[in-house]
């Protein structure tokens, strides 16, 4: 195992490899997200309707596409709050 193998990616590694693609969510309800993080806007595909959410921090989107349960998070920390 060399050195590199041992560095965990930064928060801004994370959100490079991520963002301004669509990344598929484990939820019966939430079928995707697409996170930019130049404006930091965060798109959160579901079942019935699309919320467009501003000002989102990276570690927030992290946090979001990192969760058990992608309803639960969305449901406390993000709607209403960006």
């Amino acid at each position: 195992m060399s050195k590199s193998d041992l560095i965990t990616p930064t928060i801004d590694q994370r959100v490079a490899d991520n963002a301004g693609r669509d990344i598929p969510l484990s939820s019966s309800w939430i079928r995707s997200c697409r996170y930019d993080d130049d404006t930091q806007a965060l798109t959160v595909n579901m079942t019935s309707n699309t919320y467009d959410l501003t000002g989102v921090p990276p570690d927030v989107f992290l946090d979001f596409i990192d969760a058990p349960s992608a309803g639960t998070y969305f449901n406390d920390n993000l709607k209403g709050k960006y």
